[in-house]
């Protein structure tokens, strides 16, 4: 399995045997082909701009021509997937070792990227929820009679404050870093506060203006 960084970028030329390990990889990891150019191109390691779309379709339709990928319409835009031919082309490249290696898969880079985040921003969401359990100490201690609004104020901020922290700990320390050999199918990191969402760390919770402050 490649675990070396690589952040993507423009289309460079690559063998067709390698952009079919592409397709191959990108079917294994989800989603459920036909599969749009993007997530080949992500695999090879090219963004998603019009100018590597460009570069790459072309490439895509001279394989489907070969008879080594299939491609099905969906949205008006062509949809790739290996077929029985390409599947039997690039086993047999394999086998001779003439495949080479692919970039990084876009699930270890995710996984990469969340550590680092993590990594980067953990101290401050302990700073930040040790700030807030001394607030709350001060006024169950300190005021006398805290507001109905201020206690329920406090309980959404150490939701949110807790959820930030578990979910940097997750990331840091717990997730289990991907295998090129299947999908990494833990939580969607699009998923709302599951331990993966670090997209939402910096979304505002809950309305609530004082939880909006971030560490």
């Amino acid at each position: 399995m490649v675990t070396e960084a690589q952040e993507l970028g423009k289309y460079t030329p690559v063998p067709d045997m390698l952009i079919l390990a592409a397709v191959q990889r990108a079917e294994r990891h989800g989603p459920k082909p036909p599969l749009p150019h993007r997530i080949v191109g992500a695999h090879l390691g090219f963004k998603n701009t019009a100018p590597n779309s460009r570069l790459l379709l072309p490439r895509l339709k001279a394989l489907r021509d070969a008879g080594s990928l299939a491609s099905s319409r969906k949205f008006g835009k062509d949809r790739w997937t290996l077929s029985r031919s390409g599947r039997s082309r690039l086993a047999a490249a394999r086998r001779k070792g003439e495949v080479g290696e692919l970039p990084e898969s876009p699930q270890h880079r995710e996984w990469r990227h969340a550590r680092e985040e993590a990594a980067k921003r953990i101290v401050g969401f302990k700073e930040h929820t040790r700030d807030l359990v001394e607030e709350a100490d001060r006024k169950l201690v300190d005021a006398k009679h805290p507001t109905a609004d201020e206690l329920l104020s406090l309980s959404r901020r150490f939701e949110w404050a807790f959820w930030l922290l578990g979910s940097a700990t997750y990331c840091l320390h717990e997730w289990p870093e991907p295998d090129d050999a299947k999908m990494d199918s833990g939580e969607h990191r699009d998923r709302p506060f599951s331990r993966r969402s670090v997209v939402f760390w910096d979304k505002p919770w809950a309305g609530d203006k004082e939880a909006q402050a971030r560490p």
